[in-house]
């Protein structure tokens, strides 16, 4: 059975906060229902998915990059 956004989330009004800032308030977001909300549940209580606490956008570094970088910096200590 997929998730179905039943409206209850539009209930929960957040104050605006800076896009920037939003995790660092406690905030979370349900991808499914496109909202913030203020909870200390891991799933939204609309829909049931779990409430995502951090921001998608910022990518690790590869295992092969860290190594590379620590070889050039260990050439330059030379």
């Amino acid at each position: 059975m997929g998730a179905s956004c039943k409206g209850v989330c539009a209930l929960s009004k957040v104050n605006k906060i800076p896009n920037s800032q939003k995790y660092q308030f406690g905030l979370k977001r349900c991808s499914w229902c496109e909202v913030w909300l203020e909870t200390s549940e891991v799933r939204c209580t609309c829909c049931k998915m779990i409430l995502r606490t951090k921001s998608r956008s910022k990518k690790k570094l590869s295992s092969k990059t860290r190594i590379s970088n620590l070889g050039e910096n260990a050439a330059l200590a030379a």
